[in-house]
């Protein structure tokens, strides 16, 4: 089954697709006169570093489907491939994810708080992407799970 994977298998690279936008040509090179500057691909996430932000009043930001293989600045290689049912996410790979923990149990106060769970939160998350599709956190789909490096 694992042979079947559709993201890879483990020694596969991936490359990762970002926010991104293209400088704008004119602006960077006639204020830099850098042509090596045209046709930069600048990243949303790092707004501090961008010649768009600088040499473009309104960048025109696309969204990270679309970004060419040539614009990626990150490449991950597969290092673990299985199978789990969505349910079975541990608290550690659900943190890994990037979620925001949730509160578990009772109230806010302390005297009523059981605990922080980040297993709530990637449930929280994951029904806000799939469960319109019918793959919702009560339907416990069994889902992909890769772990990775990165190597670029």
């Amino acid at each position: 089954l694992l042979e079947e994977c559709p993201y890879g298998q483990v020694g596969d690279r991936l490359w990762v697709r970002e926010t991104f936008c293209i400088a704008c040509d004119e602006a960077v090179a006639s204020t830099t006169g850098d042509d090596i500057a045209r046709n930069k691909p600048c990243y949303r996430a790092e707004p501090a570093n961008q010649p768009a932000q600088d040499f473009c009043e309104f960048p025109h930001w696309k969204p990270s489907i679309h970004m060419p293989r040539w614009a990626s600045r990150i490449t991950l290689e597969i290092t673990g491939v299985k199978v789990e049912r969505v349910q079975d996410i541990s608290e550690e790979d659900a943190k890994a994810e990037g979620v925001t923990a949730k509160y578990v149990g009772g109230s806010l106060s302390l005297a009523n708080m059981d605990y922080l769970s980040y297993q709530a939160g990637f449930c929280e998350v994951w029904d806000s992407i799939n469960a319109k599709r019918g793959y919702g956190w009560d339907v416990n789909p069994w889902d992909w799970a890769l772990t990775f490096k990165v190597v670029e």
